[in-house]
């Protein structure tokens, strides 16, 4: 019998070949999950009152601008990758879909929006933690479907990604904009 590491390996060669650049994709998903809730999570929990408190002035954190950066080449990445998969390999769920590609693409405007005019510090930390908080859980759904595995692992998997969902992109992320429009309104 091959080893666990083994048996990982064995599976992925059985990949056919969209699953196979499914599979790199989300690797690289993976990567820039990890880094960015890592960044965010520090910045957020070191200097959160300064940031909440320049959220509409400019902020200066480097950290936050290479965070920036590094999603930035992410989603240029990622973009063209999902466009690809929707538009000419035909891919449906869980390996693209339009609505990833327009998730994609509003990504790149907002950061680009960031990186240049470098307003809202606290809103894009605090955004880009709950989003990438859900794709923790997203990425081990997409891997564990392509690799057929059932049970525990997978029910408990699908139910931390609803409740982080709800919680993050449902109910987070809407009371980022509205407590973003209710600062701009409060400057002017």
């Amino acid at each position: 019998a091959l080893p666990r590491v083994g048996r990982c390996f064995a599976a992925h060669a059985a990949l056919n070949s969209l699953n196979e650049r499914c599979w790199r994709q989300n690797v690289c998903s993976a990567t820039h999950t990890a880094l960015i809730v890592s960044a965010s999570s520090f910045l957020l929990a070191t200097d959160w009152r300064t940031m909440r408190d320049a959220s509409v002035g400019l902020i200066h954190s480097r950290l936050l601008y290479m965070e920036c950066c590094v999603s930035l080449g992410y989603f240029a990445f990622a973009l063209p990758t999902s466009l690809h998969m929707v538009y000419v390999l035909n891919a449906g769920l869980p390996y693209a879909s339009p609505l990833i590609c327009v998730h994609h693409a509003i990504a790149v405007v907002a950061l680009t929006t960031y990186l240049v005019a470098q307003h809202g510090g606290f809103y894009m930390a605090a955004s880009a933690l709950l989003f990438e908080t859900t794709n923790v859980f997203f990425i081990a759904h997409v891997f564990m479907k392509q690799h057929r595995v059932t049970g525990v692992v997978t029910a408990a998997n699908s139910a931390f990604f609803f409740v982080t969902y709800v919680c993050c992109r449902m109910a987070g992320v809407p009371l980022l904009v509205f407590d973003s429009l209710a600062q701009l309104a409060a400057t002017r």
